[in-house]
């Protein structure tokens, strides 16, 4: 017997099955792309596929996104889409908590392994060979460049992940189970950069790991997006503040033990994140008691 909603069937809910085409729509078109690069790079498929081409994973969940909303609501639904890009209007300690977060946790996650006498990682960590194009002689150029990059990028996830996925997950579920299912998800959808792309920067990192941890970054996301009345604009800020300061203050290094340092900052993240729940509530993740739905 299908579970149930009311009087309707919880698989002919819109909002279920709309997710649920997002999802299934974002893992076909990255992991194909990722197969499709894997095979071609080890000799199975004799055709010449250009790397670059990975860069397209990225934009996978807007490219769902786009297809679903004028699949179902036409070109206007592009406006309900986006707009929230434009939610700007907020107190300025939920900027400071997007731009800050990710520096908080990583320094907190070193300066509990400097106790341990670990060895640490430099500081700023070392730029990967793929954003040389983006280095310059001035460092606060190439700072403003690399976070340029990371914002667009992440802009591309946010669109889908909490501008389509997570306003829809709501309005069926609560805050947390909706940050959870995001999380399996995102998690899945980063599978390509770890087993199929072997020369990611994202390999190095032990994936049972990673997976708990971008769980609890889920919630983090979702906790900041319900305090901000839906802002995309906070959500693309604090994945781009999380990108660039694991490459400025790196929660991982390639000296003995490296992996000790990302273990022990998944175990801090998930102390603040349980800080979070406790204080906001698994309902809604937000201190006014509403979620953003759709």
């Amino acid at each position: 017997m299908a579970a149930t909603t009311g009087n309707r069937p919880r698989l002919q809910d819109p909002a279920v099955r709309a997710t649920s085409a997002f999802f299934i729509l974002t893992l076909l078109l990255s992991l194909g792309i990722g197969l499709l690069i894997a095979a071609s790079t080890r000799g199975t498929l004799q055709l010449a596929v250009p790397e670059t081409l990975a860069t397209i994973i990225l934009l996978t969940p807007t490219i769902a996104a786009i297809v679903l909303t004028v699949a179902t609501n036409g070109w206007r639904g592009l406006h309900d889409l986006l707009s929230p890009l434009l939610t700007w209007r907020v107190p300025v300690r939920w900027y400071l908590a997007a731009l800050l977060f990710p520096a908080i946790l990583n320094l907190s996650s070193i300066a509990v392994y400097s106790q341990l006498g670990r060895s640490l990682p430099a500081i700023p960590g070392e730029v990967p060979a793929d954003f040389e194009p983006l280095l310059t002689g001035s460092i606060a150029t190439t700072v403003l460049f690399i976070s340029l990059f990371f914002f667009l990028a992440s802009l591309f996830e946010e669109i889908g992940w909490r501008g389509y996925a997570l306003p829809r997950l709501q309005s069926r579920t609560t805050a947390l189970s909706s940050s959870l299912i995001i999380g399996v998800i995102w998690a899945v959808w980063h599978v390509p950069t770890f087993f199929l792309l072997p020369e990611a920067a994202q390999s190095a990192i032990p994936f049972l790991w990673y997976v708990p941890s971008v769980l609890a970054i889920s919630i983090v996301f979702t906790w900041l997006y319900n305090n901000t009345n839906g802002s995309l604009l906070l959500a693309t800020i604090l994945h781009a503040s999380l990108q660039v300061t694991n490459l400025v203050i790196p929660n991982l290094h390639s000296g003995p033990g490296g992996t000790q340092l990302y273990r022990l900052n998944v175990i801090i993240l998930f102390v603040l994140v349980a800080i979070i729940v406790s204080t906001n509530g698994s309902q809604h993740l937000s201190r006014n008691h509403r979620r953003v739905t759709r």
